[in-house]
C-alpha cells in the first residue's frame, strides 16, 4: 500500500513537468508567432544592412585596426550609420557566420533608399579617407561590396572679380582628398550680379549658379566672375487687327538700357502693314514692317494693319470656225467655278467676248451655240491682268472641214465610219450614244443634208 501511493506521487509529479514543460514550449511558439505578425511599422523598430568584403587604401590591403564607416546620406533616423575595426588585414568583413559584419543602423524606415557614403580611417590616419563606393539602404540587406580609398590630396585655389567674393570655402588655395566633393558660394556685391565661373571648370556642377560644387580629381584654378547689373527698361508691344509682331513676339520685354532689339511685323491674309505708332522716337523707320528700336527707356509700340483692297482680273478670247479662223458671232461664253456657272457673256460680230471683274482664282471657259459642237478651256485668272482664252468650234455635221455642213464628203466619211473601214473620232458621235460613226449617226447626217433637221 505504501508502495503504490509513492509511484502515485512520482506520477503526478512527472506529469505536472510535462505539462509546465508543454506549457513553457507553447507560449513561447506563441510569442514567435506573435512577433512574426505584427509588420514592422514607419519610424519604429531597428533596421539594419549589412557589408561585408575587402578593403584598400592607395591600392595596398588595409592594415589591422582600420576603422571603416558606413554612413546614410541625410539619414532621419539614429544612429544612421555602423563601423566595423579590420581584424584581419585588407578584410573589413569576413563572409563567416561568427565573422565581424558593416551594420549600419537607422530607426527610421524612411531611411531605406537612401545613400550610403563608406569612409575609411587607417591608425595613422587623421581623418577619414572617403571611399570611391556607395550602396543603396535597404532593411535586411546583406551585401558583399569591396571598399577603395585614397589619400591623394589636390589643391583648389579660389578668386574672384570685382563686385563680389567666394564665402564657402573662401577665397585662396585649398587642399582637398581626391574625389572630394566642395561646395562653392559665391556672394556678390550691391548693384552687382554673379555672372558664372571660370578656369579649371570640367567638374563644377553648374558653372552658371553662384551655389554649386566642384569635385576635386586634380588640381583646380578657379575664378567667380561678377558683372554691374545693367539699367533695364521695357519694350511692350502690340498689334492691330491684320496681323501680328513675330519679333521678339507681343507683351512686354525687359532689355539693358541702349540695346538695339529687331522688330518684325507680319500680316495676315488680306491685311498689309501700315506702320508702328507709340513711342517711337528711337525706331529706325517706322514705316517698315522690319525695322528696330534702340532701348534707351520704357517703350509701348504698336504694329498698325489695314485690309488690301481686292484686285481682280479678267478673262477675254475669240471663238472661232475651225474650219476658216473667222470669228463665231452670238456665242455663249460662261465662265465656271467648281461646276457653278461665275460669268457669263457672248461673242460680238467678230467673234470676240470679255469677262470682266473676275476674282484670283482657277476657272473653265465654256463656249457652245446651236449647231457647233461645245469647247472648253482652263483658265487661271490673277489680280490686275487679263488671261486669254482663245478657243475654236466644229460645225456638227462637218466632217471634211470645209464649213459645209451633212455635204456628200461628210456623208461618204460617215459611211466608211459605219462600215469600220475608218475609224472615225468624236465629230462622228451624232447621237451621242459614245459610239463614233454608227447606224444612227448615218440616218441623222442624211437627214440633215435633206434639210430635215438641223444637226
Amino acid at each position: 500500500m505504501k508502495t503504490k501511493n509513492v509511484k502515485d506521487g512520482i506520477g503526478k509529479i512527472e506529469g505536472i513537468r510535462r505539462a509546465a514543460l508543454a506549457g513553457v514550449i507553447g507560449i513561447l511558439m506563441i510569442s514567435v508567432l506573435a512577433a512574426m505578425a505584427v509588420p514592422t511599422v514607419l519610424g519604429a523598430g531597428i533596421y539594419v544592412h549589412t557589408f561585408y568584403g575587402n578593403v584598400t587604401v592607395n591600392g595596398e590591403p588595409a592594415p589591422n585596426g582600420t576603422v571603416v564607416t558606413g554612413r546614410i546620406v541625410d539619414a532621419l533616423g539614429s544612429p544612421g550609420e555602423g563601423n566595423v575595426t579590420v581584424t584581419k588585414e585588407g578584410i573589413y568583413a569576413g563572409s563567416g557566420a561568427f565573422d565581424p559584419k558593416l551594420k549600419i543602423q537607422t530607426d527610421n524606415d524612411h531611411d531605406c533608399g537612401k545613400t550610403i557614403e563608406f569612409f575609411v580611417k587607417r591608425p595613422s590616419d587623421t581623418e577619414e579617407i572617403k571611399a570611391d563606393q556607395t550602396a543603396t539602404y535597404e532593411n535586411m540587406g546583406i551585401d558583399i561590396l569591396d571598399l577603395t580609398a585614397a589619400t591623394v590630396k589636390y589643391n583648389l585655389t579660389i578668386s574672384s572679380t570685382d563686385g563680389g567674393n567666394v564665402t564657402d570655402p573662401g577665397e585662396g588655395t585649398f587642399t582637398r582628398s581626391a574625389g572630394a566633393v566642395v561646395n562653392l558660394k559665391a556672394v556678390q556685391d550691391a548693384g552687382y550680379a554673379f555672372v558664372n565661373w571660370t578656369g579649371e571648370v570640367s567638374t563644377i556642377a553648374d558653372v552658371n549658379a553662384p551655389e554649386t560644387n566642384i569635385t576635386m580629381d586634380d588640381n583646380y584654378t578657379i575664378v567667380a566672375n561678377f558683372e554691374p547689373v545693367p539699367i533695364r527698361y521695357n519694350l511692350t508691344i502690340a498689334s492691330t487687327e491684320g496681323g501680328s509682331v513675330t519679333v521678339p513676339g507681343e507683351g512686354t520685354y525687359t532689355y539693358n538700357a541702349n540695346e538695339e532689339v529687331e522688330l518684325k511685323a507680319v500680316a495676315d491674309a488680306g491685311y498689309g502693314f501700315v506702320n508702328w505708332t507709340g513711342e517711337v522716337s528711337t525706331i529706325a523707320d517706322v514705316n517698315a514692317p522690319e525695322t528696330n528700336i534702340t532701348m534707351d527707356d520704357n517703350y509701348t509700340i504698336m504694329a498698325n494693319f489695314e485690309v488690301i483692297p481686292v484686285k481682280n482680273g479678267s478673262v477675254a478670247g475669240r471663238i472661232t470656225y475651225t474650219c476658216n479662223g473667222m470669228g463665231i458671232a452670238d456665242v455663249t461664253v460662261n465662265l465656271t467655278q467648281g461646276g457653278s456657272v461665275v460669268n457669263s457673256t457672248t461673242t460680238n460680230g467678230t467673234g470676240h467676248y470679255d469677262l470682266a471683274n473676275v476674282p484670283q482664282g482657277n476657272y473653265y471657259v465654256n463656249a457652245s451655240k446651236i449647231r457647233f459642237w461645245d469647247n472648253s478651256t482652263a483658265v487661271t485668272v490673277t489680280a490686275g491682268n487679263t488671261t486669254e482664252a482663245d478657243m475654236m468650234l466644229w460645225l456638227k455635221g462637218d466632217l471634211d472641214g470645209n464649213c459645209t455642213v451633212a455635204d456628200a464628203d461628210d456623208l461618204r466619211l460617215m459611211i466608211r465610219a459605219c462600215l469600220r473601214i475608218d475609224p472615225g473620232d468624236w465629230r462622228y458621235d451624232l447621237n451621242g450614244n459614245g459610239r463614233n460613226g454608227d447606224i444612227g449617226d448615218l440616218v441623222l447626217l442624211k437627214r440633215a443634208s435633206l434639210g430635215e433637221i438641223v444637226l
